[in-house]
């Protein structure tokens, strides 16, 4: 079952660059910035949880299939089963968004060959219970984003999550008053 949420959802004042037409126009247009804004929206969406991280993550990862390779849904169902198996899950709510002055910067996206990217990222992860966040975890995500093929009117970037480049790590943390 799928709660639908009242609460406001954090805006995020960059907008992506207008989808690419066409896959000429595709390859063509594949700017840093276009790559960088792609990986942090989905890395966004996946750590969202506003009811209970035990299905909001489950099912944000189903919603976002046509974002991620194979590998990249093996790496994030495979999280939610660790994260699950030790109670981690069950009554968290989650939300994510990049660190004020650690947004984009052409240096945060490595070209490892012409079809693939590493994505650095470094977002503030807040976290906690429905009665309780608060707990604020800084934390850096070296995401592998890669070209697909899936059909453009699902995913018009034709980019795809294909898992983390490295090791994500905590770069600190930061205990909350409350609510954000």
């Amino acid at each position: 079952m799928v709660a639908n949420s009242t609460e406001p959802k954090p805006v995020n004042g960059r907008a992506l660059p207008q989808a690419p037409r066409n896959g000429t126009e595709r390859r063509a247009l594949l700017a840093p910035a276009t790559i960088y804004g792609f990986a942090v929206t989905v890395m966004q969406r996946l750590n969202e949880w506003p009811c209970d991280g035990a299905q909001d993550y489950a099912v944000r990862i189903q919603e976002l299939t046509h974002c991620l390779t194979a590998n990249g849904l093996k790496t994030y169902l495979d999280d939610h089963s660790a994260r699950f198996r030790v109670g981690e899950l069950l009554g968290a709510v989650r939300c994510a968004s990049e660190i004020p002055g650690r947004d984009y910067d052409r240096d945060r996206v490595i070209k490892l060959d012409s079809d693939s990217w590493r994505v650095d990222l470094d977002m503030l992860v807040d976290e906690g219970t429905r009665s309780s966040w608060g707990d604020y975890r800084y934390m850096h995500y070296p995401v592998r984003v890669v070209r697909c093929g899936v059909a453009p009117e699902i995913n018009p970037f034709g980019l795809a999550l294909d898992g983390y480049a490295g090791t994500v790590r905590e770069l600190g943390t930061q205990r909350g008053t409350g609510r954000w």
